[in-house]
């Protein structure tokens, strides 16, 4: 009887730290890229529309209508973006930020529903604040999974076509990138930190059609065939010199 309340404990230990795992550090919200998160938005407004006009005085959909819901929601949005800055982790890429989002577009939209029925000259600037915000929120989630990031390490002088995503999964690219030239200059006084105020690398990407070279910095991406490559950084190793750089395709 012991044992077999001892494998029941370990059985919801490791269902609760999974779903722990999920909620809060899984990263893969690849399913919402296209078609999907056009599908979810439609769903999702449908939602809101349905709620908004058969269930308005149900005692739920009035306290999602109501400031303190869409006060909890910013606030527990904010709290994990702060502690995203603090522990440097994605949490605007887990579940729980993705169900925090879709609870702030509900809460919005029957704010702006609400609101709208009937239509008074008051309440422009209140539906365009709100409406905006709605607009903004919702092409930040269901837009955000059509982008791949990657990351590329590319060393001096060698080429490099392969880079690896958040989960560390490899891809190959369609062009290599070779970099030339790697300069940093210093701030005064960061020059014992090794704290660059400027990172710049020459880079040469070429494909079978397409040869270019481009200069690449922090806040400068160069653009290729649909892909955007940022300047991420830069490290020595016994291999040589590295060039660090965070790639984005449309």
């Amino acid at each position: 009887m012991a044992r077999k309340y001892k494998n029941y404990l370990l059985f919801l230990h490791k269902i609760i730290t999974t779903t722990l795992w999920t909620i809060f550090f899984c990263r893969d919200t690849s399913i919402f890229a296209f078609p999907v998160n056009f599908a979810a938005l439609l769903v999702l407004s449908g939602n809101i529309w349905f709620l908004h006009r058969y269930c308005s005085r149900h005692r739920f959909v009035r306290w999602l209508c109501s400031v303190q819901s869409a006060l909890s929601f910013t606030g527990l949005t904010v709290a994990l973006l702060i502690i995203e800055g603090i522990w440097v982790l994605e949490l605007h890429r887990t579940w729980i930020m993705i169900v925090l989002q879709l609870s702030l577009l509900t809460v919005l939209g029957l704010a702006v529903l609400k609101r709208a029925s009937p239509m008074s000259p008051c309440n422009i600037l209140f539906l365009l604040n709100h409406a905006g915000l709605w607009i903004t929120i919702a092409s930040a989630l269901f837009g955000a999974p059509d982008r791949e990031e990657y990351r590329m390490v590319a060393y001096l002088h060698r080429k490099e076509c392969t880079a690896f995503d958040g989960n560390g999964v490899i891809h190959l690219l369609p062009f290599t990138v070779c970099p030339e030239k790697f300069e940093s200059e210093y701030s005064p006084g960061q020059e014992e930190r090794k704290i660059p105020g400027r990172i710049c690398s020459t880079l040469t990407i070429e494909n079978e059609r397409r040869h270019t070279t481009v200069r690449v910095e922090v806040n400068n991406p160069a653009h290729f065939r649909g892909y955007t490559l940022y300047q991420d950084g830069y490290g020595q190793s016994p291999a040589g010199m590295a060039s660090i750089s965070s790639l984005l395709q449309q």
